[in-house]
């Protein structure tokens, strides 16, 4: 008798729990608006629905690169330098990275 009760007990106990959890469990939302776009027309879609965060993003980044290319100018000289070396690397590799 003492078996069936302790065994009574925990199904009661582990009922409880259960319904405990099912109770304060969070709902997941199921509704068809979701949070990223699925393709390339619901992206432009948003992109006019929300311009001013889109818009400060696009500046942003395009601010940064214009500084960055400020900042760095293209060297021609420099890219020419360059390619002769790496041209006189692939004719005699000994002359650039020596004898071992």
């Amino acid at each position: 008798m003492c078996f069936l009760g302790s065994r009574f007990k925990m199904l009661v106990f582990a009922f409880l729990l259960a319904l405990m959890v099912a109770v304060t469990a969070k709902v997941i939302d199921t509704s068809e608006q979701e949070q990223y776009p699925k393709n390339q027309i619901e992206f432009s879609r948003n992109l006019i629905e929300d311009p001013p965060r889109d818009l400060q993003l696009i500046k942003y980044l395009l601010r940064n690169e214009l500084l960055s290319r400020q900042g760095n100018p293209f060297d021609w000289d420099e890219q020419q330098r360059k390619r002769s070396y790496w041209k006189q690397c692939a004719f005699n590799a000994v002359s650039c990275f020596g004898k071992k």
